[in-house]
């Protein structure tokens, strides 16, 4: 299960995750796609797309979740695809201390969390091909999937943790 938490507006990279959600159902469409977050008219505009057969329906249209947590343990994937620079990527680390791997574009913050080939996959800004194929890549080899997952909770942890935030306090307090 692939899917992106997100407020699912245009500028989070909706279009994007369903272009890749139908790329990816060409050859593998036993993989689903899950978009969480609030519905509204864009999200009913990909299920309208999805009811009239133009998207596939392995994309599914999941709904809010009311923690982060609740959305990224449906998830076995997560993607970041935002069209503006995010400042941070709270998505991203939070599916990182859960274990899950990110495929993140090269834009904005997310890049520096995620580790390339290590704690998911880094690609260039609206690659789509790319993504597809690293979800497919994931799909394969179940076993990358799960060391990928296993080394980007280890990073986050060693990164942002509680040992990691005192002594970045400690340092500012110094």
């Amino acid at each position: 299960r692939v899917g992106m938490v997100s407020s699912n507006v245009p500028k989070k990279g909706i279009a994007d995750f369903a272009e890749i959600a139908r790329r990816v159902a060409a050859d593998a469409p036993d993989i689903e796609f899950l978009l969480i977050g609030p519905q509204h008219e864009h999200t009913e505009a990909l299920e309208a797309q999805i009811a009239a057969g133009t998207l596939p329906k392995s994309l599914k249209i999941a709904g809010y979740r009311d923690t982060p947590a609740q959305a990224i343990d449906e998830l076995d994937l997560v993607l970041s695809l935002s069209h503006f620079q995010e400042s941070f990527g709270r998505t991203v680390l939070a599916a990182m201390a859960a274990g899950r791997p990110v495929i993140a574009y090269d834009h904005g913050a997310p890049p520096e969390l995620v580790l390339s080939g290590k704690t998911g996959h880094e690609v260039p800004f609206g690659d789509t091909e790319a993504v597809a194929a690293h979800i497919l890549a994931y799909g394969r080899a179940r076993k990358p999937l799960l060391v990928d997952g296993l080394r980007a909770a280890e990073h986050a942890e060693a990164a942002f943790g509680r040992t990691a935030y005192n002594a970045a306090m400690a340092e500012a307090y110094a």
